[in-house]
């Protein structure tokens, strides 16, 4: 069940909506980062980490959950409070739904987007700047046509939600004030969406876990070029060519 200053929260944050069909799912882990203001969870003065990204004030945070999976998480927090033992693997099961994940659809992708501004609005009021650029945002892709936002591409969606977790990183440390609140990366980003020409977005810190998988795959053939990392096909490789050359040399000392 949920205690009582779960449900004063969730119950607040409700009523502040301001872009409907675009729910926040309130599960225990937001909830909890909304009392304790942990809005930078571990990344406070540091790059943003994978680990974190859905944790704290983050657009990752904005996963698609369904009442039932809400329900579920809340049964299983209480489970967790109330145990009296609790191994590694409990908490890391209770994390796992939590994990960032790649964009869905153009209307999922957009949906996040919404789900974030609705949650900027309800705990920081309509004058937050980081509030001010996120709805300027949803109103600009608002405003593309349906075949345009079906035309983003994984890496492009997700490199904008990578980008607009430094600049809520940065906002959660009250750092986004004068001339330089907001990141080179993210004011271009909001250039880039303004003029339609998120084809060219991207960023070169978006961990490559968040890629697709053609992507991560392409990463690990350069590390293996640079004598990174070595695949089993290119040690196959490697043996079967020392076999030749010995062979050659066994050959070659008997004539």
């Amino acid at each position: 069940m949920m205690s009582a200053k779960h449900k004063i929260v969730a119950t607040a944050v409700e009523r502040s909506w301001i872009i409907e069909d675009a729910e926040v799912p309130l599960y225990p882990g937001l909830i909890k980062t909304i009392m304790k203001r942990d809005w930078t969870a571990s990344d406070l003065s540091k790059r943003a980490a994978l680990v974190n990204a859905a944790k704290g004030f983050s657009p990752f945070a904005m996963v698609d959950l369904s009442d039932e999976d809400v329900a579920e998480m809340m049964q299983d927090n209480e489970d967790l409070l109330s145990a009296t033992h609790i191994s590694t693997s409990d908490v890391k099961a209770s994390r796992a739904r939590l994990k960032p994940k790649r964009p869905p659809d153009a209307a999922g992708f957009l949906l996040m987007l919404k789900r974030f501004t609705n949650l900027l609005h309800a705990l920081f009021s309509s004058q937050s700047p980081m509030y001010k650029q996120m709805y300027q945002i949803v109103r600009t892709f608002r405003d593309y046509s349906p075949n345009a936002r079906s035309k983003l591409s994984h890496e492009a969606k997700t490199s904008i939600l990578w980008i607009i977790l430094l600049q809520a990183r940065r906002f959660a440390e009250g750092n986004m004030i004068g001339n330089d609140a907001c990141l080179g990366e993210f004011t271009a980003l909001v250039h880039a969406i303004q003029a339609k020409n998120c084809e060219n977005i991207s960023h070169v810190e978006v961990p490559t876990d968040l890629l697709e998988p053609s992507r991560k795959r392409k990463a690990q053939v350069n590390d293996t070029r640079d004598g990174g990392v070595t695949d089993d096909k290119e040690e196959e490789r490697t043996k079967n060519k020392k076999t030749r050359v010995n062979v050659l040399y066994i050959r070659t000392a008997r004539i």
